[in-house]
């Protein structure tokens, strides 16, 4: 790919994998590049930029403030231009074309990506098309046949009626609070003061009842229940929640990609767990598309989620 200013598609892709693996050793494996390239790459860009992007710790390496905004910004544009890339590049004549819908999360996106190279680098008689979308999106996709199979969180893979579940990964769940949130103290959370805050939820269309139930029971496990909830069509870690100190979520470890927000883990062992899943329809899913299920690694498989 072309640079443009100097910054390359390579530098950001290095940029993001040392982000989320806090060391340029890490990042560097996983991009089957040396430590010295990556090192390279990274100094290219704040050359180019202008401005440090990392900082060396005893544990690694840490984002400055122009990282932390640089990743806020570039983290959403960057998924999207990757599935791009892979939507235009697997339109080729000569092969049969798997289509895979993909949460917009980060968490999830970069696991699917991994399968995504592992399946065509064994299968070269079929390409992957990736669409990235929101829990309804998907899931009215997967009922109409626009998908092979999607990948999304186990919470909105209920009333999917003959579809198969497919258990990838288990996630750990986090609560997120603004950095200014009164229900902080130091690196704890203090869960009374938590239960004044008002708990911020996706208006999940395939929820009718909109009850927030999987948060709620989050919330019961460590002794409080949210005096409000506030529902919100969009992404509550970078929309109303920046601007509502007195308020909460609870979703995964790619909230963390964001600035102006705090992550603590739950304490408390969940009944049900926030977990990757793959869905399809045996009924409407291509020969191919059955081929690339089976390329994908389960930890668990089960037909419905328990």
């Amino acid at each position: 790919m072309n640079d443009y200013g100097g910054i390359s598609f390579l530098q950001i892709e290095v940029f993001l994998a040392v982000a989320e693996s806090k060391s340029i050793s890490a990042a560097a494996q996983k991009m089957y590049i040396s430590h010295s390239a990556a090192s390279r790459l990274i100094n290219k860009l704040e050359s180019c930029m202008k401005t440090k992007l990392l900082k060396r710790t005893n544990q690694g390496v840490e984002l400055t403030e122009s990282g932390e905004k640089l990743l806020y910004r570039i983290r959403p544009l960057f998924n999207r231009l990757n599935a791009t890339f892979y939507d235009v590049g697997s339109v080729e004549m000569n092969k049969s074309v798997v289509r895979v819908g993909c949460l917009d999360s980060a968490e999830i996106f970069s696991e699917v990506k991994s399968y995504i190279m592992r399946c065509e680098s064994e299968y070269s008689d079929f390409s992957v098309d990736l669409s990235l979308g929101g829990f309804h999106e998907l899931r009215e996709g997967l009922l109409e046949g626009k998908y092979d199979c999607v990948f999304t969180y186990s919470v909105s893979g209920y009333g999917l009626h003959n579809t198969i579940v497919r258990y990838c990964r288990d996630f750990d769940t986090f609560f997120i609070v603004p950095e200014n949130s009164p229900a902080t103290e130091g690196d704890r959370l203090d869960y009374r003061k938590l239960s004044e805050c008002t708990l911020h939820l996706y208006m999940r269309t395939d929820r009718y009842d909109l009850s927030g139930g999987f948060e709620l029971d989050v919330c019961r496990a460590h002794g409080f229940s949210p005096r409000n909830m506030q529902y919100a069509s969009d992404d509550p870690a970078s929309s109303s929640l920046l601007m509502d100190k007195n308020g909460f979520a609870i979703g995964g470890s790619s909230f963390d990609l964001r600035s102006g927000v705090r992550l603590f883990k739950t304490e408390k062992p969940l009944e049900k767990k926030q977990s990757m899943v793959l869905l399809f329809n045996p009924g409407q899913c291509s020969a191919n598309g059955e081929r690339f299920v089976e390329s994908v690694p389960f930890y668990r498989s089960e037909n419905s989620i328990p």
